[in-house]
């Protein structure tokens, strides 16, 4: 199904129902006025393809995109939610209003492409001002447009909302990363498990393991088997202790678990490991 242009004057926006998108929508803007295009996933697995890629936003997530984008909505069955179009640029559509165009965040809706989940809290406000929007576009007469600009700048400040809860929830998960690893530096002998670094920094295992990884690519149980790895190659290399008083320093009582997480975390044992490295089995004490 092919989008057909609408007619310069008679509308400044679309609003179509992803209900409703049950074939491919085809939609080329190279000819269009600097458009700007929201989709709102509530739930369903649409794909938008992309000139450059295909992106499968998960359900609750907004995403929108540049002006002059050609794009195509996957066939995709139990889809819901709403697409939305400007046919004139953003900051005419609000009238230019202050509130919006000085808030903070209000540049982020210029980025070429942008994903955002939606919290539960505003999933529901969100899904209620496209539903108003839908209702008013299709079947409104009297201040059908004053009205529809009203519903359009809460949606945005809505948006906005939700960019600055964000950004704020991210430069907390970045504070404890950090915390994590400036810990890990200190407790790396005493603490071996997720569970008591998510203790002491007074949040869950899952959390901790979700925040280190985003910020780092790996895993807090990754990181922690690494730097206990890297001080036992340290002290096999750069001192004269046998490996049961490395692993003895390293916090293990058990001279058989530290060969196996030491194998665990690095593909070969802690012997092994020594031989590679100076041509001769280390004197196990």
């Amino acid at each position: 199904m092919k989008y057909e242009q609408p007619q310069p004057g008679l509308k400044w926006l679309t609003i179509q129902s992803l209900e409703q998108c049950r074939e491919n929508v085809t939609i080329d803007s190279g000819s269009f006025d600097p458009l700007f295009f929201l989709f709102f996933f509530r739930s369903g697995f649409a794909t938008l393809l992309l000139p450059d890629n295909a992106v499968s936003p998960a359900p609750e997530s907004l995403f929108w995109l540049e002006p002059q984008t050609k794009f195509t909505i996957e066939n995709a069955e139990k889809n819901s939610g709403y697409y939305l179009m400007l046919h004139k640029p953003l900051q005419e559509a609000i009238a230019y209003d202050p509130a919006l165009i000085y808030h903070p965040h209000f540049r982020d809706l210029f980025l070429p492409k942008q994903l955002i989940q939606v919290k539960l809290s505003q999933q529901l406000r969100i899904n209620s001002l496209l539903n108003s929007i839908y209702e008013e576009e299709t079947h409104g007469h009297l201040f059908k447009e004053e009205i529809l600009q009203g519903y359009f700048k809460i949606l945005l400040l809505t948006i906005l909302k939700q960019l600055e809860e964000n950004s704020i929830l991210e430069e907390h998960d970045n504070k404890l990363a950090k915390k994590f690893q400036q810990l890990l530096e200190k407790s790396f002998r005493s603490k071996k498990f997720v569970a008591e670094y998510a203790e002491a920094l007074m949040v869950g295992p899952t959390y901790l393991n979700t925040v280190v990884k985003k910020a780092t690519g790996h895993s807090a149980s990754y990181h922690i088997k690494q730097r206990i790895v890297l001080e036992a190659k340290r002290k096999a290399v750069y001192t004269n202790m046998c490996m049961k008083e490395i692993a003895f320093d390293l916090g293990f009582t058990d001279l058989t678990h530290f060969s196996k997480y030491f194998k665990a975390a690095t593909g070969i044992n802690f012997s092994a490991f020594i031989q590679k490295t100076y041509g001769h089995a280390l004197a196990v004490e």
